[in-house]
C-alpha cells in the first residue's frame, strides 16, 4: 500500500519559510522534520524525511539536476543516517543510508556538479560514514579499516575540490575534520607515522586557509585541534622538540584568534588544552620553569573566559585540569604555598561549577582529583586537620556523584583514591 503524504499542519519559522522559497518541496520536508524534532516528535521527523527521500528519488528519476535539490538530497540521506545511528541506535541502518547518499554523491560529481553546498555534503557523508564505522560498528572486526577507507575517499574528494579553487568555509571545515579523524584513526590502528602525516597535511591546509583570511570558528577550532594532536603524536614518537613546536605554533594562532575577538567555547577549550599539553611536555623535558609559565598563561586565559561568562563543560574541565597541574608543578618547584593556593582556587571554581548544576563526568573527575591532591599536599605540609577536611569534602561530592548514577571509570577511580587516603 502506498504511503500518502502527511498534511503539513506544523508551523514553520520565518527563516525556514525563507529557505523553502529557495529550495522548494525538498526543503519543506526537511524543515518539517526539523520542526518535529523541536516538538520532540521523532516519529514525525522520520516520516517527513522518508517522504522527502521518496520525492527526491522521483525528482532524480525525472532528470532533475538543480544543485539546490542535489544538496538537499545528500543532506537528507546524511540526516536520516544520523537519526538511525544517534537516536535509534541502529548503526547498520545508518551505514546503509550513508552508502545510498554516497552513491548519489558520486553520480552528482560524475555529472560535473561543482556547487559548494553539494561538495560540503559529500565530505560530510564520508566523514559520518567513517565515524559510524569507527565508533558504532565495533562488532565488525575490520571496522577501523572500513572507517579509514571512508576517510581516505573523502580526502581524495576534498583535495580535488580545493585544487579546483574551492574556498567555501563549509568545505574547508569538512576537509580539516577529515584529516583530523583520519589521523586519529591511524593512531588507533597503531600507525603513528601515518597519523603524523595526516595531521601534517591537515595543518598545511589550515595554514593556507588562515593565510587567505579565513575566520570561521569551525576552521579555527579544527586548526587548534590539529596542532594539539600533532604535538601529542610527536611526543608519542619520542620527538619532544617537534611536540613543543606544534604546541607553540598552535598557541600563536590561539592568541591571534582571541585577540581578534573569538569567543566560541570550542576554541576556548582547545586554547586551554594546548596550554595544558605544552606545560606537560615542558615537564617531560625537565623544564619546570617553562611548565609553570605555560600553566600560568593558561590559567590567565581560563580566568578571562570564566569572567566573560563561559559555562561550557569542556572549558570548565580544562580550567580544573590546569589548576591540578599548576599545583603539582609548584610542588616540584618547591613552592608549597603556591601549590596550596592553586588547589584552593581550583576548588573554589569546582564548587561554583557544581552549584550551577554541572554534571559532566570529566569535570567530576577533576573535582575529585583536586580534593585528593589538596589533601595529599596538606599531609606533606604536616597539616593533617586540613587534609582530613579536604578528603571529607571530596568524599561528600563522590557520594553525591554515585547516588546520581555516575559510572564513568575516571570518576570511580578517584572515588576509591579518596577513600584510600
Amino acid at each position: 500500500m502506498k504511503n500518502e503524504p502527511l498534511s503539513f499542519s506544523v508551523e514553520l519559522s520565518a527563516a525556514q519559510l525563507a529557505l523553502t522559497a529557495d529550495n522548494g518541496l525538498e526543503t519543506l520536508y526537511f524543515n518539517a522534520g526539523v520542526n518535529a524534532v523541536e516538538r520532540g516528535d521523532w516519529e514525525a521527523k522520520a516520516d517527513y524525511h522518508r517522504q522527502g527521500l521518496e520525492h527526491a528519488e522521483i525528482f532524480l528519476a525525472a532528470d532533475e539536476t538543480a544543485a539546490g535539490i542535489r544538496e538537499q538530497i545528500l543532506r537528507r540521506y546524511d540526516s536520516d543516517g544520523d537519526y538511525k545511528v544517534h537516536t535509534l541506535n541502529q548503526p547498520e541502518e545508518g551505514a546503509r543510508l550513508y552508502q545510498q547518499g554516497l552513491r548519489r554523491a558520486q553520480e552528482f560529481l560524475a555529472a560535473e556538479e561543482t556547487a559548494a553546498g553539494v561538495r560540503e555534503q559529500v565530505l560530510k557523508l564520508y566523514y559520518d560514514a567513517g565515524h559510524n564505522a569507527e565508533v558504532h560498528l565495533v562488532a565488525e572486526w575490520d571496522h577501523l579499516e572500513v572507517a579509514a577507507d571512508y576517510f581516505d575517499q573523502g580526502l581524495e574528494h576534498a583535495e580535488t575540490f580545493l585544487a579546483a579553487g574551492e574556498t567555501a568555509t563549509g568545505v574547508r571545515e569538512r576537509a580539516l575534520r577529515l584529516y583530523h579523524d583520519a589521523g586519529f584513526n591511524a593512531g588507533k590502528r597503531g600507525d603513528q607515522e601515518a597519523e603524523a602525516d595526516y595531521y601534517h597535511q591537515g595543518l598545511e591546509h589550515a595554514e593556507t586557509f588562515l593565510a587567505a583570511g579565513e575566520t570561521a570558528t569551525g576552521v579555527r577550532e579544527l586548526a587548534l585541534w590539529l596542532y594539539q594532536n600533532a604535538g601529542f603524536n610527536a611526543g608519542e614518537r619520542g620527538d619532544r622538540e617537534a611536540e613543543a613546536a606544534y604546541y607553540r605554533q598552535g598557541l600563536e594562532h590561539a592568541e591571534t584568534f582571541l585577540a581578534a575577538g573569538e569567543t566560541a567555547a570550542g576554541v576556548c577549550e582547545h586554547v586551554l588544552w594546548l596550554y595544558f599539553n605544552a606545560g606537560g611536555n615542558a615537564v617531560e623535558c625537565g623544564d619546570q620553569a617553562a611548565a609553570a609559565a605555560y600553566y600560568r598563561q593558561g590559567l590567565a586565559q581560563a580566568e578571562a573566559f570564566l569572567a566573560a561568562g563561559e559555562t561550557a563543560a569542556g572549558v570548565r574541565e580544562w580550567v580544573l585540569r590546569l589548576y591540578v597541574n599548576a599545583g603539582g608543578n609548584a610542588v616540584e618547584c618547591g613552592d608549597r604555598a603556591a601549590a596550596a593556593d592553586y588547589y584552593r582556587q581550583g576548588l573554589e571554581h569546582a564548587e561554583t561549577f557544581l552549584a550551577a548544576g554541572e554534571t559532566a563526568a570529566g569535570l567530576r573527575k577533576q573535582v575529585l582529583r583536586l580534593y585528593n591532591h589538596a589533601g595529599v599536599k596538606a599531609v606533606n605540609r604536616g597539616d593533617r586537620a586540613a587534609a582530613a577536611d579536604y578528603y571529607r569534602q571530596g568524599l561528600t561530592h563522590a557520594e553525591t556523584f554515585l547516588a546520581a548514577g555516575e559510572t564513568a571509570a575516571g570518576v570511580c577511580e578517584h572515588v576509591l583514591r579518596l577513600f584510600s587516603n
